[in-house]
């Protein structure tokens, strides 16, 4: 299920103003933050939407 109001979910302009998508995953994806004041920042994203990380 995908919620519309997730940039993640809906992979919009936001996501990609701010992060590089590094790769797809059976059920995620990882992200690379653009802005790199803290070296190898990276978000790994499920591809369901949740709002917590225990869901």
């Amino acid at each position: 299920m995908k919620d519309q109001n997730c940039a993640y979910c809906m992979e919009d302009e936001l996501v990609a103003t701010f992060r590089i998508k590094i790769c797809e995953l059976k059920s995620s994806k990882v992200y690379l933050f653009k802005e790199q004041s803290h070296p190898g920042r990276v978000i790994v994203a499920y591809k369901k939407h949740v709002s917590e990380i225990t869901e």
